[in-house]
């Protein structure tokens, strides 16, 4: 999309259902779950694609949450074995965790998940985020609950709950509101990105931009 709101590019395929998750962490690689089928679409910045993938290839048959590594290898989380696994664009498995039962005391059901700064965050809204590194080991929780997503920027978490916008610093442990232009009643989601704050309402969307 433009900057004046003009579309640009749009991308529409129904063959893999309802889309679950996009992650845009590199423009010129975009990936987009596709869970009712266990696939994968990777497009370019044109949002024409470039490759599409099936996870049941590599054996992987349920997956509630994926994202791009920064090696532009794929790390999905699978909901049978219980693991995070990492695969290469052959569907070649090159990396996993340990099993999730052996690490919780509880069940685990994440939603959402990205890589940041050789990091991998991980979203369960009933647990907090958890937070494993490059490789899928362990290395510890963040109590924000009842999120269905985050951004992060400058290591903090950035995250919308109870009609408010939230951050949290990695480092000082600390919590803080950032307040918003408004508060609309049918407030969806918000996102901060560079020099804007993006405002997904239930008919609309609000673009503010500060300096």
């Amino acid at each position: 999309m433009l900057p004046d709101g003009t579309e640009s590019y749009n991308f529409n395929i129904v063959k893999f259902g309802q889309i679950g998750q996009i992650d845009t962490r590199n423009p010129l690689n975009l990936l987009v779950f596709f869970p009712d089928y266990a696939s994968l679409v990777l497009l370019d910045n044109t949002l024409s694609i470039q490759t599409e993938l099936s996870l049941y290839t590599a054996g992987i048959n349920q997956v509630s949450a994926v994202c791009l590594a920064y090696d532009n290898n794929i790390w999905v989380y699978d909901q049978v074995t219980l693991r995070l696994v990492k695969i290469d664009q052959a569907m070649k498995i090159i990396a996993n965790s340990e099993d999730f039962s052996s690490i919780f005391p509880y069940e685990v059901n994440p939603n959402f998940m990205m890589e940041r700064d050789n990091l991998l965050f991980l979203n369960d809204p009933e647990v907090g985020i958890l937070v494993f590194d490059i490789y899928g080991t362990f290395k510890k929780s963040i109590p924000i609950k009842n999120i269905n997503s985050f951004q992060y920027v400058s290591n903090q978490i950035l995250y919308f709950r109870d009609n408010r916008f939230y951050s949290y610093n990695l480092n000082s442990l600390n919590t803080r509101e950032i307040p918003l232009p408004e508060y609309p009643d049918d407030m969806v989601k918000v996102h901060m990105q560079k020099e804007r704050i993006y405002l997904l309402r239930k008919n609309q969307l609000d673009l503010y931009s500060f300096k």
